[in-house]
C-alpha cells in the first residue's frame, strides 16, 4: 500500500486529468486483483448454494429439451455477450438446432459439472445415450455448455457438441467465466 502511495504522489506531479485516469486504473487493478485472490481462495461454494444453482441450470436444460418453444422463448435461455456461442462437431450452429440435436434423444444427464467460485459461472459436460438399433451397442452424444448468471436467469453462454464420448474435456474447477477456458 506504501508503493501505491508513492505512485500516486508521482501521478499528482504529471497533471489532474492524465493522473486521475491513470489512479483510477490502478484502483480498478487492485480490486480486481483482490477479488480473483478472495474466489480462489473460497473457491467452492456452499452445499446450498451448489444445489440452488444445479437446480436453475437442470430448469434451463428442461427448457432446451421441451417439445415446442417460440424462438423468442428460446433466445431468451441463451446469453447475448460478446463471445457467446453455439457450435456442433464442426461449425456454429443456430439456437435452434441445438435445441434440436438435443431433443433427438432421451433428455440425457450430466456426466460432469462444476459451479463457479463467484457463483456466478458454471461449465458441464451433458451426455445423452441413444439405444441402439435392434440390441446394437448405444451411441452416445456429448455437449459442452459454459452457463453464466445474466439479469438474475441462468443462460446459455457457450456450448460444443463433441463427436464422441472421450471428446469433451472435463471441467476444472474455476474461479470466473471470463478467466476460464470455455467449450
Amino acid at each position: 500500500m506504501t508503493a501505491a502511495g508513492a505512485a500516486v504522489s508521482l501521478l499528482l506531479a504529471a497533471g489532474p486529468a492524465a493522473s486521475q485516469a491513470q489512479i483510477g486504473i490502478m484502483i480498478a487493478q487492485m480490486q480486481s486483483e483482490r477479488a480473483n485472490a478472495n474466489c480462489e481462495a473460497n473457491r467452492r461454494p456452499g452445499e446450498s448454494q451448489r444445489i440452488n444453482i444445479t437446480n436453475a441450470i437442470n430448469g434451463l436444460m428442461r427448457k432446451l429439451h421441451a417439445p415446442a418453444m417460440p424462438p423468442t422463448d428460446l433466445a431468451k435461455l441463451f446469453s447475448k455477450a460478446k463471445g457467446s456461442k453455439v457450435a456442433n462437431v464442426t461449425q456454429l450452429i443456430s439456437h435452434t438446432d441445438l435445441r434440436t440435436e438435443l431433443t433427438a434423444g432421451p433428455p440425457g444427464q450430466w456426466k460432469s459439472f462444476v459451479v463457479g467460485g463467484d457463483h456466478r459461472a458454471a461449465r458441464g459436460v451433458w451426455r445423452i445415450a441413444l439405444p441402439g438399433v435392434e440390441g446394437g451397442p448405444e451411441t452416445v452424444r456429448e455437449f459442452g455448455f459454459d452457463f453464466v448468471l445474466e439479469g438474475g436467469a441462468w443462460k446459455v453462454m457457450h456450448a460444443q457438441e463433441y463427436p464422441g464420448p472421450l471428446y469433451a474435456p472435463e471441467p476444472d474447477p474455476f474461479c470466473h467465466a471470463a478467466t476460464a477456458s470455455s467449450y
